[in-house]
């Protein structure tokens, strides 16, 4: 019964609409496309697959948000039919830096990743930073969030993870000139 309670209680903090400064759960899908080196002296390693990336941010809407950020998910390598899981933990933030430009945006993070292949011995955690750009369109109640960007993380050993992403995001949000905007005529 308690899981149910939490997962309705994250549902109503995700799809109700957003007016002012507040803790919200976001989530996007990613694709991601780039290289691996297990410092085993096989060499980089190309993969791709999707990620699935929750966020549970301190928000203000089309401003500024800071929180933590978690992507999980199995990739393939390009060619052989090898698979990687790849869980990412970390912390972000999100800028729209001008009213000029506002519906651009950009992403930074410091963040360390989990990565477990499948032949390798054992999960093995880098750590490392990422960057990534994007717009945040207004369409009815919702913000459309295309998103490009990339990420790098580094071990001991030879070992690293640089890969390129894109990302699509969908934000319930409350706009200006929205007919259920609160005070609107």
């Amino acid at each position: 019964m308690a899981p149910r309670i939490l997962v309705l209680c994250l549902l109503s903090l995700a799809f109700s609409p957003s007016y002012a400064a507040q803790w919200r759960l976001r989530a996007r899908e990613r694709f991601e496309s780039g290289r691996i080196d297990l410092g085993d002296s096989r060499g980089d390693l190309a993969y791709q697959g999707f990620l699935s990336a929750f966020n549970l941010f301190y928000e203000r809407p089309m401003e500024t948000s800071v929180g933590l950020a978690v992507h999980r998910g199995t990739i393939s390598r390009v060619g052989p039919g090898e698979r990687l899981t790849i869980t990412v933990l970390g912390a972000e933030a999100k800028h729209f830096p001008s009213d000029k430009v506002r519906p651009w945006f950009v992403r930074g993070g410091l963040l360390m990743a989990g990565i477990d292949p499948a032949d390798s011995g054992g999960e093995f955690w880098t750590y490392g930073g990422s960057a990534g750009t994007g717009l945040e369109l207004p369409v009815w109640r919702l913000g459309v969030a295309p998103e490009a960007g990339a990420k790098y993380t580094w071990a001991r050993h030879g070992r690293s993870l640089l890969n390129l992403y894109v990302a699509l995001g969908v934000h319930f949000y409350v706009f200006k000139g929205d007919p259920k905007a609160p005070g609107a005529p």
